[in-house]
């Protein structure tokens, strides 16, 4: 059975969850892995790259509600910055989290 680390609750609520409209897709040209996602919050819109090119193709994700890591620290990937991380269940093929109906850009998962 695998070791699982365990965190507190004060760490956890540090991490800020919300849910954002994926409004274009594409692939980079330097990466056989990676998509550049243009995210839409609602207030903000920010470029965020994602592993999953290998899974789906681009217009999976276009015009789609996702839950994202909000306020993780830029990370170069490829030569380009991303700014956040979409979340996804891990199985065989991950699985992107898509937000429920009803809910808007900008809003927050607790």
């Amino acid at each position: 059975m695998e070791s699982v680390t365990t965190i507190s609750a004060e760490e956890f609520f540090k991490v800020e969850l919300r849910v954002g409209e994926v409004v274009q897709t594409e692939t980079l040209e330097n990466s056989k892995k990676l998509f550049r996602l243009t995210v839409n919050f609602g207030d903000q819109t920010r470029t965020i790259l994602t592993g999953l090119r290998p899974f789906y193709e681009p217009d999976f994700f276009t015009g789609k509600l996702f839950v994202f890591a909000y306020n993780l620290a830029p990370r170069k990937m490829a030569g380009e910055e991303s700014n956040g991380m979409l979340l996804c269940v891990d199985s065989n093929k991950p699985y992107p989290i898509e937000a429920p109906e009803g809910v808007l850009r900008g809003d927050g998962v607790k």
